[in-house]
Protein backbone atom coordinates (compact mmCIF):
# COMPACT_ATOMS: atom_id res chain seq x y z
CA UNK A 1 0.00 0.00 0.00
CA UNK A 2 1.36 3.41 -1.00
CA UNK A 3 0.65 5.68 1.98
CA UNK A 4 1.78 8.80 0.11
CA UNK A 5 -0.98 8.19 -2.44
CA UNK A 6 -3.53 7.60 0.30
CA UNK A 7 -2.61 10.87 2.05
CA UNK A 8 -2.91 12.84 -1.20
CA UNK A 9 -6.29 11.24 -1.94
CA UNK A 10 -7.47 11.83 1.63
CA UNK A 11 -6.44 15.49 1.50
CA UNK A 12 -8.25 15.88 -1.83
CA UNK A 13 -11.41 14.34 -0.33
CA UNK A 14 -11.27 16.63 2.73
CA UNK A 15 -10.64 19.65 0.50
CA UNK A 16 -13.62 18.72 -1.69
CA UNK A 17 -15.82 18.38 1.39
CA UNK A 18 -14.72 21.80 2.66
CA UNK A 19 -15.48 23.36 -0.73
CA UNK A 20 -18.95 21.76 -0.84
CA UNK A 21 -19.86 22.27 2.81
CA UNK A 22 -19.10 24.68 5.61
CA UNK A 23 -15.58 24.11 7.01
CA UNK A 24 -16.84 24.17 10.62
CA UNK A 25 -19.34 21.45 9.74
CA UNK A 26 -16.60 19.34 8.16
CA UNK A 27 -14.40 19.76 11.25
CA UNK A 28 -17.32 18.79 13.53
CA UNK A 29 -17.90 15.69 11.40
CA UNK A 30 -14.24 14.71 11.56
CA UNK A 31 -14.25 15.22 15.34
CA UNK A 32 -17.22 12.85 15.63
CA UNK A 33 -16.81 10.48 12.66
CA UNK A 34 -19.75 8.41 11.48
CA UNK A 35 -20.98 6.60 8.37
CA UNK A 36 -20.23 9.50 5.98
CA UNK A 37 -16.62 9.68 7.06
CA UNK A 38 -16.30 5.88 6.89
CA UNK A 39 -17.69 5.97 3.33
CA UNK A 40 -15.27 8.71 2.29
CA UNK A 41 -12.35 6.83 3.83
CA UNK A 42 -13.46 3.64 2.08
CA UNK A 43 -13.57 5.48 -1.28
CA UNK A 44 -10.06 6.84 -0.75
CA UNK A 45 -8.67 3.44 0.20
CA UNK A 46 -10.38 1.74 -2.76
CA UNK A 47 -8.86 4.35 -5.09
CA UNK A 48 -5.49 3.47 -3.56
CA UNK A 49 -6.08 -0.15 -4.55
CA UNK A 50 -7.24 -1.87 -1.37
CA UNK A 51 -9.88 -4.57 -1.66
CA UNK A 52 -11.56 -7.19 0.52
CA UNK A 53 -10.35 -7.85 4.04
CA UNK A 54 -7.45 -5.39 3.74
CA UNK A 55 -9.95 -2.64 2.83
CA UNK A 56 -12.29 -3.52 5.70
CA UNK A 57 -9.47 -3.65 8.26
CA UNK A 58 -7.93 -0.40 6.99
CA UNK A 59 -11.26 1.45 7.16
CA UNK A 60 -11.70 0.23 10.74
CA UNK A 61 -8.19 1.30 11.69
CA UNK A 62 -8.63 4.67 9.99
CA UNK A 63 -11.91 5.32 11.78
CA UNK A 64 -10.32 4.48 15.15
CA UNK A 65 -7.42 6.83 14.38
CA UNK A 66 -9.78 9.59 13.26
CA UNK A 67 -11.91 9.16 16.38
CA UNK A 68 -8.80 9.44 18.57
CA UNK A 69 -7.69 12.74 17.00
CA UNK A 70 -8.01 15.89 19.10
CA UNK A 71 -10.02 18.84 17.76
CA UNK A 72 -6.74 20.72 17.24
CA UNK A 73 -5.30 17.83 15.22
CA UNK A 74 -8.46 17.79 13.06
CA UNK A 75 -8.12 21.54 12.48
CA UNK A 76 -4.48 21.02 11.47
CA UNK A 77 -5.55 18.19 9.14
CA UNK A 78 -8.07 20.49 7.43
CA UNK A 79 -5.50 23.28 7.16
CA UNK A 80 -2.98 20.88 5.65
CA UNK A 81 -5.59 19.49 3.23
CA UNK A 82 -6.47 22.96 2.00
CA UNK A 83 -2.77 23.83 1.64
CA UNK A 84 -2.15 20.60 -0.27
CA UNK A 85 -5.09 21.39 -2.55
CA UNK A 86 -3.73 24.88 -3.26
CA UNK A 87 -0.34 23.39 -4.18
CA UNK A 88 -1.98 20.81 -6.46
CA UNK A 89 -4.06 23.46 -8.23
CA UNK A 90 -0.98 25.64 -8.71
CA UNK A 91 0.95 22.75 -10.21
CA UNK A 92 -1.76 21.95 -12.76
CA UNK A 93 -2.16 25.49 -14.04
Amino acid sequence: MDWATIIVLLFAEISKCIENRDRDRVERSLNNPGWREAGALRRVLREAGLRGTALRLSVGQGMRELGAMSPLAVEDLCNEAMGQDDQTKGATR
